[in-house]
């Protein structure tokens, strides 16, 4: 990462950035760009976006593809005009829409995930798909609480490393969290994490 390429960024955005900020700038730095894919899981209010759009501006990238809540849309592509990207926006609902199709090789950011629904949620499914296909980077950003939760593990998990979860939902809670039996249903009731207190 060039020290003056930041520099000239936090400039531009009248900044000064925190070092988690800074972290996650040097952990995308150090992945294949066009394979990059990271999880910006902070708090409310905490950079989100600008911690995304400025680790695409560091990778030279000029032009992504942004899902998100159509109450933040505006904040991205002005944001994205600050730093010289094109900021393509799209609202959740119309992502998961049949006719909405993405181009494999515009990188990707999806701002609050979790609006995309669960595993058996036709957003979350369709994300998957394009996800192991997809020839540029991905950003996840969430500021649910609620990750606490197996299956909202799995689902982030199957995008950013999809080779990891091949063997399904059920193999994933089997081989990591500890369960119970469902007379209810055939997925077991999850009562946490086999090598972790949370999934923080």
């Amino acid at each position: 990462m060039s020290k003056n390429s930041l520099q000239e960024i936090a400039e531009k955005l009248s900044l000064e950035f925190f070092d988690y900020q800074r972290e996650a700038f040097q952990m995308f730095q150090k992945l294949p760009l066009l394979s990059a894919r990271i999880l910006l899981f902070y708090k409310t209010g905490a950079g989100k976006s600008v911690t995304a759009l400025t680790s695409l501006a560091l990778g030279g990238i000029k032009d992504v593809n942004v899902i998100a809540p159509p109450i933040t849309q505006k904040a991205w592509t002005d944001l994205g005009d600050t730093l010289g990207i094109k900021v393509n926006v799209m609202s959740h609902a119309k992502f998961r829409m049949k006719n909405t199709k993405l181009a494999r090789t515009t990188p990707l950011v999806v701002d609050e995930f979790h609006l995309l629904g669960g595993v058996h949620g036709t957003g979350y499914r369709k994300m998957r798909t394009l996800a192991r296909g997809l020839q540029a980077p991905i950003i996840l950003c969430s500021a649910t609480p609620n990750y606490n939760d197996a299956e909202r593990v799995y689902c982030i998990q199957s995008i950013l490393d999809p080779a990891s979860t091949k063997g399904g939902y059920l193999e994933f809670l089997y081989a990591n969290c500890t369960t119970e039996q469902n007379p209810f249903a055939m997925t077991p009731r999850v009562t946490g994490f086999q090598k972790y207190a949370s999934a923080t």
